[in-house]
This record gives C-alpha cells, structure tokens and sequence, in this order.
C-alpha cells in the first residue's frame, strides 16, 4: 500500500475536489489588502553569523501580527486565503517558507530540524516587532508554534491546526520519510511521493504536490526526523499542555479528535466538519470564520489587550 492510500485510508476523507475553489468564499474580498499579498517579499536576517534569505508575504495594519506556519512539504501559499479575509483587515499578517520549502532556501551547513525552523520563526517576529503574536501553525507549524510559544512572552495565543504533539500524528508520511535513508529518500523516495500526490483527485493533495515539489528533499528528510523525534519524546505535548492561551483545531474526517483531545489540558477545541487534514483548504469558509470567533475580528484584533497577555512559564528544551 503506497503512503498516499495510507493516508486516504486513515483520514476516510469524503472533501470533494471542489472544495479548494478559494474564489467561492463568502467573505467579503477587499482588493487593497489582497494586493499586498501577491507579491513575496525576501526578508534578509543572519542566523548563525550566515545571512539568510526568507521568502515571506507580509501586510503590516495594526499592532497585533497573525503568523502563519506551514506544515510539511509545504508553504507560505496555503494560508493565501487569510489576506481576503475583510474581518481581518485590521490584523497585520505574516506567511513564510521555512528554509527548504517554496522559495525560502536550504540551509548547506545547518540542519533543517524544528529547533532550527523555531529559531527562524523567532527571527521573523522580531523583525517584523508586533505588540503581540498570534500563532497559527498547521501540521508541522503546529508544533513548530508550540516550540517558539514556550519560549516567548508576547504570544497571545497558540492555534494548532491539528499540529504535531503526538507520536500518532507521524503515523505515514513523516515517520515513512524518516525511515528511509538520504540516499534512498533523495534518489527513489522523493519522487516516488510526489507522483502518488499529483495522481490523487483529491484537491488538496493536487495542492499539496504543488508546494511538495519545490521542497528540498534534504531539508524534507531532515525535519522529517526531527518531527518524529520531537513527536515520540511527548515533549510537544507537554510544551502544548503547558500554555496558558491555546486552541486545537482538527478535521472530522481525520482521527486525531480520537486520540489527541483525551490528551489536552485546558485546551479549546474546534472541529471542523466534512474537513481532512488540509481544513483550511477543504473548508475555507469554515476554518477562517472559526479564527475570527477565536481570534476577534477589525479593531479589537488592533487594540490593546494587555489583560490577556499569555505568561508562558516554561522555556523551549530539547525533546
């Protein structure tokens, strides 16, 4: 059975490819905004004494910033949508490529694990300096989120899109990755993904090759392993459980509400119906109406909420 059946089997996803037409939102297109968001921009940081470049789209309108992290295998494009959203207008944005991915390039001498790619993500808040930060971190960037929120005191609140925090969650894709060798992954194995993904006639899998293809099958095998290490340790979990201001969002059509929601402290939860793992995709509508009840909406993202500032006890560890 090829990964990419593993996955139809254990989602039993019923999305329609029909779903992934963006232009059916309801929401309210506000053209100005949407501008800002199609042309990427390269921020120029120094990570290690090395200058890097990191490939972001970013709309600067209040003081609070939403930050967006990819999962696996993909980019900065598949939170496109939140640019269009009218009742986030008054939220400044941030998407971008972690190294490896979409247009941010692969490290040569530092290793692509989520240690590396919280780091980046704690450059890219620093640069862009907002009052405060909302995380919004699917699948990797979920617990990529998890990491850099246990480390900081300006995060508001941290919003898993079934993000990685237990070893159930590196069950096919990551966990298939990590066991295959460099040379067999590089070689066979990179390949071999991508023409299971392109053949789906599930949209969000077509979307999902797209982002996949122009990855570094480098940076994917490394941070495929260190998501399993991190996954494995429980330490995601604990970091998760440890904050005080946190949502997980999951699919219907996905296990994890099974196994990961049993497992919360002091969590909100949200699932979001006739959704696989790619929900912002399967149910834009739904998805980004469930941020704005989450989140707020127009001013009261922009204004000043100290009264809810998050205090983050614990500091990032290694797994």
């Amino acid at each position: 059975m090829t990964i990419l059946h593993q996955l139809h089997a254990s989602s039993g996803s019923t999305v329609e490819p029909a779903t992934y037409a963006f232009a059916t939102c309801i929401y309210k297109l506000d053209t100005e905004y949407a501008r800002t968001m199609n042309h990427p921009v390269k921020l120029r940081l120094r990570y290690h004494l090395r200058p890097i470049l990191i490939s972001a789209k970013i709309r600067r309108t209040g003081p609070s910033l939403l930050l967006f992290l990819h999962g696996f295998g993909c980019g900065k494009e598949c939170f496109d949508t939140a640019f269009q959203i009218a009742r986030l207008n008054h939220a400044s944005m941030c998407t971008f490529d972690f190294p490896g991915h979409g247009s941010s390039p692969a490290f040569r001498e530092v290793r692509h694990d989520l240690d590396t790619y919280a780091d980046i993500t704690n450059l890219v808040i620093d640069r862009l300096s907002p009052r405060r930060v909302f995380l919004i971190g699917h699948s990797m960037g979920g617990a990529v989120g998890t990491i850099v929120a246990s480390g900081r005191r300006d995060v508001e609140c941290v919003i898993s899109v079934e993000g990685n925090l237990v070893a159930q969650d590196c069950g096919i894709v990551s966990r298939s990755i990590a066991r295959q060798s460099l040379s067999e992954f590089s070689s066979i194995g990179f390949q071999r993904f991508l023409a299971e993904l392109k053949e789906s006639a599930r949209s969000d899998f077509s979307a999902w090759a797209s982002w996949y293809r122009r990855a570094s099958a480098i940076a994917l095998h490394e941070s495929a392993h260190s998501l399993v290490e991190w996954s494995d340790s429980g330490r995601l979990l604990e970091l998760f459980n440890s904050l005080t201001n946190k949502i997980y969002i999951y699919g219907d059509e996905n296990e994890n509400g099974k196994y990961v929601l049993p497992q919360l402290s002091d969590a909100r939860t949200h699932h979001i119906a006739r959704a696989g793992h790619f929900l912002m995709l399967d149910q834009p509508n739904t998805f980004y109406h469930t941020l704005v009840s989450y989140i707020g909406e127009g001013s009261h993202i922009g204004a000043d909420r100290s009264s809810l500032t998050t205090s983050l006890r614990h500091r990032r560890k290694q797994p």
